[in-house]
Parts: structure tokens; C-alpha cells; sequence
């Protein structure tokens, strides 16, 4: 039986190594509104990425993409594509139905200039749309991944570290509860929170659990919902949306070898935001006592540790204060940080990014089932 040694336990890493990446490659966005100017950017700046050009069509987000200081500012993102500078196209363009079609145009356009692709999720509101772009990416030969940011938060990359064989092992069940502020976001409340928002969790729920979905059941009621998801060989996840007075992910998983309880506090800015934090408990025979003896702790259920281990994670606080690339910060600028930095990286090494659009798809094929449950009152087999 396996032994963990607590007194000299190592915890996996909470982010990239992005100090060893590749991560100067010219970086054109187009579409500059509120969520670049809040995340992306004060991200990018922090660790030092070479944003070359942005493109809006808008003259207040083309404003403020010069007071960003980016030196090449366009309304046309025709003009940003013909520059030699711009290696990766940060796609930052709306993803409402109504926009939608300008997203497939530019897709299409920056892969025939043979520009690499990071476009914001949800990657397409069909499945036909977004297996096209797909396509279009593979056919000219560049890269083309989903801004799956919660994958590169704290939490979110620990965890996957966790269920490793060196750790915990397979995920036998997840449960993850996403609160989100009713302050900031009113959901439709006959229709419930939408794909924009539960596409985070689906995602980081299959790369947990690192199989393919089977089936899912969604209910939504008064702005929220609720999700079961069967997985192949037998994990189970829990994944609710509830409308709240605050921004958080409560997280819960029951592993081979331990369990694991986290949380991420994705609206970190708030005065009282919780901690990012993770607690381990392992299953199996301990040693934490100064003799290095292995201490079994017994009862009708088998054997288990005494309690738990925890650790806080980083947040973002002071982090403009310092005057050199800065990467241990917390959501939301560790995710924007990391899923542009393993891009980068994967483009360099010729490798598929962590978030890949084909894989991608997977996540978005369970978000619309889970849409499809919550409208026929039935399972949908995946």
C-alpha cells in the first residue's frame, strides 16, 4: 500500500512554468471590449506578453486600446492580420448568436493569413459552427484552442495535478457548485444562467475526470441549475449554478486515493472574497509523526489519514506593484496568463494546447446536451 509522508509532502504545481515557456510571440486582439481591457491585458502586461495590435470596431474600445499603450490600434482587423508582427490572434470578439457570424469570418480569414487562433469560449453556440472552424484551423495548418481560462487558475490546475497516479489517482466523483453574484449577472430567470457561464465547469470537469461524458441530466429553475453527469467507466459529477450574493466555486472531489476540497474565488476583487484554497486527505497508510513510523488509522470503512492537508493559493493583491513579470497571482489573471502562455508554448513545441479547439469540442458537445436536458426533462446520451 502506497505511504505518504506528510511531514515532507510536495505538493503538485498551481500553475505553468512559465518562466521556461516560450512567450514571445506577436499577439494581435481583435475585438477590445470588457473583458480584454479588465483581464486579458493587466494579465498580459503582468507577465510580460508582446501584444502588437488590437482591432475594434468601436471608437471607445480602439481608445482604449491606445491608452493600453498597444501600438498598433485598427478598426479593421483586415489591417492587423496583413501585419508580419502578429504571430497569434487573440479572439476576443462577443460570443452572442448575433456575432457569431463575424467570429466564423475571422477565424476563417486570420487561418488563410496563417495566423494561430485563441478564441473565447463558448467556442460556438452549434455544434456544426464550431466542428467548422475546426476545420477551417486544421486545413491551413495553424493552431486554433478555446480560452478555457479556469483550467490555468490556481485550483483548477492543482487539482488536475492531484489526480495523478503520483497523488490520488482517478476521480471517482465530482461536485462542484458555481455561486455567481446576482449584483453583477441577472441570468434570465425563466431560461436560467447560460452556456457562457457553465461551459467553465463542464470543461474543467472533463479534464478532471479525464474520460468523455456518457450522459447528462440538467433542471433549471429561478436562474439556476442543476447538472448530473455520467462519465465511461463509472465517474459521477454534480454540477450546479446558483444564483448568489457572491463569486465563488465550492469544489468537492472523491478520488482512489483521498478526496480533495477547494475553492476559487473567481470574483477575487471583492472585499470579502474567500481565500483560493485546497485541502487534501489521503487514503492509505501515513507517516507524520518525527519516528517516520507509517500510522494506519483504522475503522469499518478501511484505512485513512487523521486529517486533512492545506494549503492557500496565491491571489493577485500588489501584484501591479511589482516591476518584473509576475505569475503567482490568482483568478482571474492567472488564467488568462496561462491559457495564452501554454498556447504559445504548444505552438513552439508543435504540440495540440492543453485547451485545444478539437478537444474542445467535447466540452462543448456536454454543454448543449446539458441545454437539450434542461429543455426535454430527459438524460441525453452523449
Amino acid at each position: 500500500m502506497k505511504v505518504v509522508d506528510l511531514a515532507n509532502f510536495q505538493w503538485p504545481r498551481y500553475r505553468l512554468p512559465l518562466e521556461e515557456f516560450k512567450t514571445d510571440f506577436g499577439i494581435g486582439i481583435v475585438g477590445y471590449g470588457g473583458i480584454v481591457q479588465s483581464f486579458h491585458m493587466p494579465a498580459y502586461r503582468l507577465a510580460g506578453y508582446n501584444v502588437v495590435a488590437a482591432a475594434d470596431i468601436k471608437d471607445t474600445s480602439r481608445n482604449a486600446a491606445v491608452k493600453a499603450g498597444i501600438p498598433n490600434v485598427f478598426e479593421d482587423y483586415r489591417d492587423l492580420l496583413k501585419m508580419d508582427e502578429v504571430h497569434i490572434i487573440d479572439l476576443s470578439v462577443a460570443h452572442s448568436p448575433e456575432q457569431e457570424p463575424a467570429r466564423i469570418e475571422i477565424v476563417q480569414a486570420a487561418a488563410e493569413a496563417g495566423k494561430h487562433i485563441l478564441i473565447h469560449k463558448p467556442f460556438a453556440t452549434t455544434m456544426d459552427k464550431a466542428e467548422r472552424m475546426v476545420r477551417t484551423a486544421e486545413e491551413n495548418g495553424v493552431s486554433l484552442a478555446v480560452n478555457q481560462n479556469a483550467r490555468f487558475d490556481p485550483p483548477g490546475y492543482m487539482i488536475k495535478g492531484l489526480l495523478s497516479p503520483d497523488y490520488l489517482g482517478s476521480a471517482a466523483t465530482v461536485e462542484v457548485a458555481n455561486l455567481f453574484d446576482l449584483r453583477r449577472i441577472k441570468p434570465d430567470a425563466d431560461k436560467g444562467s447560460n452556456i457562457n457561464w457553465l461551459i467553465h465547469q463542464v470543461d474543467l470537469i472533463r479534464w478532471w475526470i479525464d474520460r468523455e461524458p456518457a450522459s447528462v441530466y440538467a433542471v433549471k429553475r429561478y436562474g439556476g441549475w442543476m447538472l448530473i453527469i455520467t462519465f465511461d467507466g463509472g465517474p459521477i459529477a454534480y454540477e450546479s449554478e446558483i444564483p448568489a450574493f457572491d463569486s465563488q466555486m465550492p469544489i468537492r472531489i472523491w478520488a482512489d486515493g483521498g478526496a480533495i476540497a477547494a475553492n476559487l474565488a473567481w470574483n477575487p476583487w471583492a472585499p470579502d472574497a474567500p481565500p483560493d484554497s485546497i485541502s487534501v486527505k489521503f487514503s492509505g497508510l501515513v507517516r507524520d509523526n518525527d519516528s517516520g513510523e507509517s500510522l494506519p488509522l483504522f475503522y469499518s470503512g478501511g484505512i485513512h489519514t487523521a486529517g486533512w492537508i492545506s494549503m492557500r493559493l496565491p491571489r493577485q493583491d500588489n501584484a501591479f506593484d511589482r516591476k518584473r513579470p509576475y505569475y503567482d497571482v490568482g483568478s482571474p489573471y492567472a488564467g488568462m496568463m496561462g491559457v495564452m502562455g501554454d498556447f504559445m508554448q504548444a505552438i513552439h513545441e508543435r504540440r495540440p494546447a492543453l485547451t485545444d479547439a478539437r478537444d474542445n469540442l467535447n466540452s462543448l458537445r456536454l454543454a448543449l446536451a446539458a441545454e437539450e436536458s434542461a429543455a426535454s426533462n430527459r438524460v441525453v446520451m452523449l
